[in-house]
């Protein structure tokens, strides 16, 4: 490393350890109309002050709620609904092939349960061991657990819930159009034959807002195809979306979602250290 980059990265280390620097920033609400967000530094704040924003960033990693869940839980969310994504994917993927799931578990049930396979695989691992360690499948699908794919012949893998995926989290992700979708959904002119700009056409063509920020992203974006049906998603049961609802979700839209949930748990776990910092230098304790 160059001299250079060495001085910088002793500076960000320094700042890291610095617990003169570390805020603490509160929720923001309005005030006379105007957005305002309260703050201070923790060396300036009280022992039950600090023991306060500590059960704060521990609720925001761990918390169970419903509506608000913590990072952690999030995270822990986001990946069984890709996997359910995924266990319905294979079912379509088993139909296509001739393969009736109804069938397909049966046979597979009856594997299972032979003494050999039971001493091996018994029923409290179906949920952990994929169903690639029994049969042979494509290798978008073998992640898949011994029970999801159980549950998936049955119909029974439940309701895709779409709160956590915010409109204002889609637009962040950005767009890009196929030459199909261009030709096909985005090729309106004005008055002068002029083309018209394809992200203000897509707001058209979905009721968006006119204060929507869209933005073309292509080195990940979503198509216009993707767009629309992560736009147009309900909380609807799995064997019941759409192939393209399924395949965006499984592949762009909750990847990129648990990459945006362990960024903000980082955020947390980082402002717990720092109030350790602060109260280990103060004598305080957060029990």
């Amino acid at each position: 490393m160059s001299d250079l980059g060495d001085k910088l990265a002793a500076a960000l280390e320094q700042k890291k350890n610095d617990i003169n620097s570390f805020i603490w920033k509160g929720p923001k609400h309005y005030v006379n109309g105007k957005r305002v967000q309260e703050e201070f530094k923790l060396i300036d704040a009280t022992e039950e002050q600090l023991r306060h924003c500590y059960k704060h960033c521990k609720s925001m990693l761990y918390s169970k709620d419903k509506e608000d869940p913590g990072r952690y839980v999030l995270i822990d969310i986001i990946r069984d609904q890709q996997m359910r994504c995924t266990a319905e994917l294979y079912m379509r993927h088993l139909r296509k092939n001739g393969t009736i799931p109804i069938e397909f578990r049966k046979a597979l049930i009856d594997y299972l349960n032979k003494d050999e396979v039971k001493t091996q695989i018994p029923r409290s691992l179906y949920k952990t061991v994929p169903v690639c360690s029994l049969v042979e499948l494509p290798d978008e699908f073998k992640a898949v657990s011994i029970d999801m794919v159980l549950d998936a012949c049955l119909s029974s893998l439940g309701v895709f819930q779409r709160k956590h995926i915010t409109n204002n989290f889609l637009t962040k992700l950005g767009l890009w159009f196929t030459k199909d979708e261009i030709k096909e959904y985005l090729s309106k002119k004005d008055e002068n034959g002029q083309p018209l700009d394809r992200l203000e056409q897509v707001k058209s063509n979905l009721n968006l807002r006119p204060d929507v920020k869209l933005h073309t992203d292509y080195n990940g974006g979503l198509s216009y195809l993707e767009f629309r049906a992560m736009h147009n998603l309900k909380n609807e049961r799995y064997e019941n979306l759409n192939e393209i609802s399924l395949l965006t979700l499984k592949n762009k839209v909750l990847p990129r979602l648990e990459d945006e949930a362990r960024n903000q748990a980082a955020l947390w776990e980082q402002k717990i250290q720092e109030i350790e910092k602060v109260c280990s230098v103060k004598g305080y304790t957060l029990e």
